[in-house]
C-alpha cells in the first residue's frame, strides 16, 4: 500500500513540473511522440496565424524564444500570413527531434502579391518540458525545399 501510494506521488509530481505535461508525454512511445507534433504543429501555425504571441511561447524552447520573436515582429510589418502548409516531417531514429518542412504563404505589403516562403523547422521532444518544442527555423530557397521534400 505504502509503494502505491509513493507510486502515485512520483507520477503526480512529475506530471506536475509543467502545466502542459501529461503522462502521455511522459510516456510516449516514437509512433504516439510522431502522431504528437503532427497535431502540435497545426497548433503552432494557428497560433502564427492569429499572432498569438502568448499561445507561442508554449511552443518554442526558451533558447530560441528571443530569436524567434524578433523573427515574427519583423514578418508582422511586411507580411501577412495567409496560410501555412506542412509538407513533410523527417523523424530522427527514436523520434526525439524532427525536422518539418513548411511552405508558408503570405501578402507581402510591398510587392502586393501572394508569395511562399519555404521553411525548415527543427523540433526537439522534452518529456517533462511540454512536449515538442520548437529549436530554431531556417528559410529555404525554392529549389533546395523541393529536393528535400522530394527525397
Amino acid at each position: 500500500m505504502l509503494k502505491s501510494i509513493t507510486l502515485f506521488f512520483a507520477v503526480f509530481i512529475l506530471c506536475s513540473c509543467s502545466s502542459k505535461t501529461g503522462l502521455t508525454d511522459i510516456s510516449a512511445g516514437p509512433a504516439e511522440r510522431q502522431g504528437m507534433l503532427s497535431a502540435r504543429i497545426e497548433k503552432y501555425n494557428k497560433a502564427v496565424y492569429w499572432s498569438s504571441s502568448g499561445e507561442l511561447s508554449e511552443y518554442l524552447d526558451p533558447s530560441y524564444m528571443a530569436d524567434f520573436f524578433k523573427r515574427i515582429s519583423k514578418r508582422s510589418e511586411d507580411e501577412e500570413l495567409v496560410e501555412s502548409k506542412v509538407k513533410n516531417i523527417d523523424f530522427h531514429a527514436d523520434s526525439s527531434k524532427a525536422t518539418a518542412y513548411i511552405e508558408t504563404r503570405f501578402y507581402s505589403k510591398a510587392t502586393l502579391y501572394v508569395t511562399s516562403r519555404y521553411e525548415k523547422l527543427d523540433w526537439e521532444f522534452f518529456r517533462l518540458n511540454g512536449g515538442w518544442r520548437l529549436k530554431n527555423i531556417d528559410e529555404l530557397s525554392a529549389e533546395h525545399f523541393s529536393s528535400l521534400i522530394s527525397e
